[in-house]
């Protein structure tokens, strides 16, 4: 793999059909001018990432655009891991909206980070992830590590640097864990 420049590509995202679950391993290489204007949901570089892992990816530069569940990687993961990754691109949606992922269910996240501008029209809009869950399996961790967000975080409702929403607050078996 190498640097890709996407500036005159309409990319549709990886998943849109049906979930990714494979590895996406950007060995260290980049993504200029990633271009997503999209009015779906679940959108990002990956539309769903089930069971997945990106590592080793950057994107550099680009913007995307999309409803519920929008991030720059991943509009929506479930028992994934995103490693050592990281956005500069500019995202906007509706609610769960991310730097890096939309809404993120039952994962890890470990050593990324995000500059850019991260705006919602509707709530739970964050840094690095628009909503941190753990509800759909409480038996399974969702964790946020190592990861730092000099991000824009504009929405009128339930915003963070890091996450939007934290299910922590419904109790226990629900919580987040950030190191």
């Amino acid at each position: 793999m190498t640097d890709i420049d996407m500036e005159e590509i309409d990319f549709t995202p990886i998943g849109s059909k049906n979930s990714f679950s494979g590895v996406l391993d950007g060995n260290g290489h980049v993504i200029f001018n990633l271009k997503i204007d999209s009015d779906k949901d679940q959108v990002g570089l990956i539309s769903f990432l089930n069971g997945g892992t990106v590592k080793n990816l950057g994107i550099e530069s680009g913007f995307v655009q999309g409803g519920s569940r929008t991030g720059a990687l991943a509009g929506r993961t479930m028992y994934a891991n995103i490693i050592n990754c990281y956005s500069k691109a500019d995202v906007s949606g509706t609610n769960d909206v991310g730097g890096i992922v939309g809404m993120f269910n039952n994962s890890t996240i470990a050593n990324c980070y995000v500059w850019g501008n991260i705006n919602g029209s509707g709530v739970t809009v964050g840094g690095i992830v628009g909503g941190a869950n753990r509800s759909i399996d409480p038996s399974t961790a969702t964790i946020i590590e190592n990861c730092y967000s000099k991000a824009d975080v504009t929405i009128p409702r339930f915003g963070g640097v890091i996450a939007g929403y934290d299910e922590s607050v419904a109790g226990e078996n629900y919580k987040v864990t950030y190191r």
